[in-house]
């Protein structure tokens, strides 16, 4: 890798892949178990991303290094794919750009750019108000999530009741949300806002993590 982002440190996980520490929030990106293993594995497979429709909206919360991003244009998916994800640190974005020899044309808060069969959007900025906005103004409906911010214990707004609705108020009937998280209280907040919650299998040292299909609210 070239030089690494500001408030951050590159950390080498157990599968030979890389990692950032973030400084800001205490907290490296991914699992020390392997970066790239466990994000296929949480937002790939457990998301039964081949089975998205064509034109499908996937909406990750926390771009961070681009890994659920590049796995999905690894991922021989030939349907038509919107990629929309929110980062609060554009020195990551921008640290991703020209990692990946990329331009992203700029249009105010939004990094955007058409790779292969999939269009990335990047929201930046705080997540909780500007992902509203953009959703609200584009009057889009999401078929994937990927809850992918840092823990409850270090960015505790991404992952409470008030994020969960606004999930909800975004998501098709029968879409569907997997995240490493396997917190109780996650889980809780899921399932008041319309979610069918199951367990699944973690990875490396984790237990469990997540998925949930959007059932709507009873």
């Amino acid at each position: 890798m070239k030089t690494i982002p500001k408030n951050h440190q590159l950390v080498e996980t157990d599968d030979g892949s890389f990692t950032l520490y973030s400084k800001t929030y205490d907290e490296n990106l991914h699992s020390t178990s392997g970066a790239e293993g466990e994000t296929l594995q949480y937002f790939i497979k457990n998301s039964l991303i081949k089975d998205i429709k064509d034109n499908g909206i996937i909406f990750e919360t926390g771009f961070g290094m681009g890994l659920s991003f590049k796995k999905l244009l690894n991922s021989d998916l030939n349907q038509a794919l919107t990629f929309i994800s929110t980062e609060i640190d554009e020195d990551l974005v921008s640290w991703f750009e020209k990692s990946e020899d990329l331009i992203f044309e700029k249009d105010e808060n939004l990094r955007i750019a058409q790779i292969k069969n999939i269009k990335i959007i990047i929201i930046l900025g705080d997540a909780k108000l500007m992902a509203p906005i953009f959703f609200k103004k584009n009057n889009l409906k999401v078929d994937r999530f990927f809850q992918d911010p840092f823990s409850p214990k270090k960015n505790p707004t991404l992952w409470d009741l008030e994020w969960f609705e606004f999930l909800s108020s975004i998501a098709e009937k029968n879409s569907i949300l997997t995240t490493y998280s396997a917190s109780h209280s996650v889980k809780k907040n899921l399932e008041s806002t319309g979610w069918e919650v199951e367990s699944m299998p973690g990875y490396g040292k984790k237990r469990s993590s997540t998925r949930a299909y959007y059932r709507g609210k009873i």
